[in-house]
């Protein structure tokens, strides 16, 4: 698909891979927490906590935000106002921060950025690329945002060891995605508003791809709520040994992201088994691991699921939908991510624990089951869903 208003192709897509590297932003605080909240010791550790959690909440506001504004402002400018949000976040939360209150008022601001820049740099994607790109890039695109979730926490702690305020400076990195999108997205016209409200059409299938990636995420965060127990409950290390294992976590969704393209190709929508699988694998692993490296191993399987999933998911939401609702169909996914998020601790600790109380590694058996048995009911309606497009 080719867009007359493009003025460099290779740019373009480079601008909108920088942009996909702000998505984990969400991380970016975690360095400095424990220095946040001995700034602040009257603010409860649960609200210590829910920093990095508050941007998610925002979020879901932002998308539904953006996308009621596609048929008033182009995509284009929707994208770089939530790029601009993140640019905000940077230099507000640097100067300004010294109440709870306020840090939080940023952390919306992060939220409403995540919001705007997530769904409508979709669409552009949708708009701008034929089939065969969309996979491509959006394989590629979670190369960069692990890689920018790496960059956040790393820059991040040694922002921190500095001041904890300078943290917010790590942000700024956000410039250059601004700057690369006001020279090279193309100014795409806003989406036609009817009666119909056909930017918001979206194909029934939509809510399917929504789903799939609701219960993936609340099993992909069994990773990242547990992981530090394990480590300190075999004593296998101190808890400083979280962020490496994080880190390796994030590696592998890097890797995860590369080899999705190819296959995508080979698999088409059956790639959405995957990414559970790659759980289930990498679960298993992390549960019979007596040392490190085994364990390390097992957190990189775990991180490669989501170069399968999320990309996926985003795919097939743009496929299926026309280009007016690819917007909408993205935000779908994404804010389904979000609450699978949210409510990942909230189902896997209670439920395991009425199994087996207290039991950390336990958890990660558990959610192995679960995502055998959802890999089994994911490859059932992708092979029903194909049955009906190729009838």
């Amino acid at each position: 698909m080719e867009n007359s208003k493009v003025r460099n192709r290779s740019l373009m897509t480079l601008s909108l891979l920088f942009v996909s590297a702000l998505q984990m932003g969400g991380m970016g605080l975690q360095p400095a927490l424990a220095d946040i909240a001995a700034a602040f010791p009257n603010v409860s550790t649960v609200w210590m906590q829910e920093m990095s959690n508050w941007p998610g909440f925002a979020m879901l506001f932002g998308c539904a935000l953006s996308t009621l504004l596609a048929t008033k402002i182009s995509k284009k400018v929707l994208c770089q106002i939530g790029v601009g949000f993140v640019v905000a976040y940077a230099l507000l939360g640097y100067l300004f921060h010294s109440s709870f209150i306020q840090l939080m008022m940023w952390q919306t601001v992060l939220g409403l950025g995540f919001g705007f820049l997530m769904p409508t740099s979709n669409g552009i994607i949708a708009e701008n690329y034929d089939e065969a790109g969309r996979s491509w890039i959006m394989g590629i695109q979670d190369l960069f945002t692990n890689g920018g979730g790496m960059y956040l926490t790393l820059i991040g702690g040694f922002l921190a060891a500095k001041a904890w305020n300078c943290t917010y400076l790590a942000f700024l990195y956000a410039l250059i995605p601004f700057i690369l999108g006001c020279l090279f997205l193309p100014a795409d016209e806003p989406a036609k508003e009817s009666k119909e409200k056909s930017h918001l059409k979206i194909a029934p299938i939509t809510w399917l791809f929504g789903i799939i990636i609701f219960v993936f995420i609340n099993s992909y965060g069994v990773m990242g709520a547990n992981i530090s127990f394990i480590i300190t409950e075999r004593g296998l290390g101190s808890a400083a040994l979280t962020g490496t294992a994080m880190a390796i976590f994030l590696v592998g969704g890097m890797a995860g992201g590369v080899i999705f393209n190819t296959f995508e190709k080979r698999l088409h929508e059956f790639v959405l088994c995957c990414g559970f699988i790659a759980l289930v694998i990498g679960f298993l692993v992390i549960y019979f691991a007596q040392s490190l490296p085994v364990l390390f191993v097992g957190a990189f399987i775990v991180g490669t699921s989501i170069g399968f999933e999320m990309p996926g998911s985003l795919l097939y939401a743009t496929n299926y939908n026309t280009v007016e609702a690819s917007t909408a169909g993205c935000a779908v996914v994404h804010m389904a991510g979000q609450l699978g998020t949210v409510c990942s601790a909230l189902f896997y600790t209670p439920v395991a624990g009425l199994i087996k109380p207290n039991d950390t590694s336990f958890r990660f058996l558990f959610a192995a089951i679960v995502c055998t048995i959802l890999a089994v009911l994911v490859g059932i309606a992708v092979a029903i869903v194909r049955k009906k497009k190729l009838a």
